[in-house]
């Protein structure tokens, strides 16, 4: 029998055992690179996940800023720019389907004598509330937006005629008229309504939403308001 060392100086066989020699290297570095390459994936995955999660917070935190951007902080309803945006894209969509847009202008009658007289937290609430019974009173497709301290804009888009925006009208007066229950104050609120249409009233949205922002501080001179407290019964007027 041969040994190994004799085998080596034979020609085919010396030539086979570097062949294998070779081999047996570049395995072994194949394997080192295999390992490392594993090492990357590993790592990258790790930073993947960790990307995923940040994308995910920052994308969580976008929203929150443009929906806050969008929304009155108090009430949640729209504010005067996310309204402006869906103003602009119902009177688009109006001439296309030949139903005219209806803006209803609320005002709440001597809201600030809530706040002076029992504070803003007591004035937020009620707000928080008008906001929720306005929710309640309109369609998904209408906007109910906060204009602004205690005045509100329901936008009516694709209204049927001026009878269905008085049927609105009546349901939202009916609904904020009711008392207002905050600790053990029962409040009652009057609320003034003008409503305008586009295209009927004005070729000019601005102009629409002057003439009836006019014409509901001229009806506002008109209501009476009245406020009742709880216990007691007590009836003060805002005069």
């Amino acid at each position: 029998m041969f040994q190994n060392d004799e085998l080596e100086h034979i020609p085919i066989v010396s030539e086979y055992f570097a062949k294998l020699t070779a081999l047996e290297t570049a395995y072994a570095e194949n394997l080192e690179q295999l390992a490392a390459a594993q090492a990357k994936v590993t790592a990258l995955a790790k930073d993947n996940l960790s990307c995923r999660k940040k994308l995910k917070k920052l994308a969580k935190r976008y929203l929150q800023v443009r929906y806050f951007a969008d929304h009155d902080d108090l009430t949640g309803l729209p504010n005067r720019r996310l309204f402006e945006d869906r103003l602009k894209l119902a009177i688009a969509q109006s001439p296309r389907h030949r139903k005219p847009v209806a803006l209803l202008f609320l005002d709440l009658d001597k809201f600030k004598h809530i706040n002076d007289s029992f504070g803003h937290a007591v004035g937020d609430r009620v707000l928080e509330q008008v906001a929720q019974r306005l929710t309640a009173c309109i369609r998904r497709g209408d906007t109910a937006c906060r204009y602004g301290g205690d005045e509100f804009i329901v936008m009516l888009p694709e209204i049927g005629g001026a009878d269905s925006g008085d049927i609105v009208i009546d349901k939202i007066r009916k609904q904020l008229s009711m008392p207002y229950r905050i600790g053990d104050l029962e409040i009652e609120l009057t609320v003034s309504i003008e409503i305008a249409t586009y295209p009927a009233d004005q070729q000019n949205i601005d102009d629409v939403i002057g003439q009836a922002d006019a014409a509901m501080y001229r009806a506002k001179k008109r209501v009476e308001r009245v406020l009742r407290l709880e216990p007691g019964r007590a009836t003060v007027p805002y005069f």
